[in-house]
């Protein structure tokens, strides 16, 4: 049975994958790249989000294509030492519709009335 369940994930993945080359593809011809480091057996980068800039350290998923941050209003909030990062604060942030791209990409994604999604591990 974890054997049947490793297959799907890694299925579903690939094209999760295949779909998000695709929307990239079609919404920007730019590179991106960001510096990676090892640190107590996770991988870091920092990355910024939003305007103007605001620059976070993130730790890499190796387990998934997925980088998280937290966002304001979050209830209870993780403690964290760096910024929260507050939509409301970025000019370019916006919330993604429902028949963008990258929504479409996601394996588990609804609309209520914007783009929403759940991730799980295991």
């Amino acid at each position: 049975e974890r054997m049947k369940l490793a297959v799907e994930r890694s299925r579903r993945r690939l094209q999760w994958f295949a779909k998000a080359v695709k929307a990239a593809k079609d919404a920007s011809t730019n590179d991106y790249k960001a510096p990676v480091s090892a640190a107590d057996g996770a991988y870091l980068t920092s990355l910024s989000i939003g305007t103007p800039p605001v620059k976070f350290t993130a730790i890499v998923d190796t387990g998934s294509d997925l980088v998280w941050c937290q966002c304001k209003p979050c209830d209870p909030c993780y403690k964290q030492t760096g910024p929260i990062f507050d939509p409301s604060k970025s000019s370019t942030y916006k919330k993604a519709s429902c028949d963008d791209s990258l929504c479409q990409a996601l394996p588990q994604s609804q609309c209520s009335p914007t783009c929403q999604y759940s991730y799980e591990y295991g």
